[in-house]
């Protein structure tokens, strides 16, 4: 085996490139080394793409509106809602759903502006979406009264 400098191995790695080490082929100190810098930088790169995810997911930004979650359920956005009520987490009033106050200030919610035509003039409303937060919540909480998402759910013959 032609001996490699780290910066080769490197290389070769972040190119896409695989490459062994012979089982009865002893080391140097030198080449132990570049193979554990290797080991390292796989290990980052695994973890920025995980740290990039989780900085997408977390972020202020990272909404839904209650119809996505309901379809990862199998309800619609009004009966899903409806659920949520009955599980004693929110309440509505008019026409707007508004959590109970135990759960309020827990960053499970935002509130979202939008803006549509209505009788010839552009009208705002705001409504409650789920955070990624709120959106976990929403998942322990309903599992531990037995309500999966549907992808979860076993399939029955």
């Amino acid at each position: 085996m032609q001996k490699k400098s780290t910066t080769e191995l490197l290389e070769t790695f972040l190119s896409g490139g695989l490459f062994t080490v012979p089982e009865n082929q002893k080391l140097s100190k030198d080449e132990a080394l570049a193979l554990g810098l290797i080991e390292i930088a796989c290990a980052i790169s695994l973890m920025a793409a995980d740290a990039q995810f989780a900085r997408e997911a977390l972020g202020s930004c990272g909404v839904f509106p209650v119809s996505e979650i309901a379809g990862d359920y199998g309800y619609s956005a009004q009966a899903f809602n409806k659920l949520l009520c009955d599980q004693g987490i929110q309440y509505k009033r008019g026409r707007r759903w508004y959590l109970y106050d135990c759960y309020q200030g827990l960053g499970y919610t935002a509130t979202r502006l939008t803006t549509r035509e209505a009788g010839g003039r552009t009208r705002a409303f705001s409504g409650m979406q789920w955070t990624v937060k709120g959106r976990r919540f929403l998942y322990d909480h309903l599992r531990a009264q037995g309500i999966v998402p549907t992808a979860g759910r076993k399939e029955q013959p």
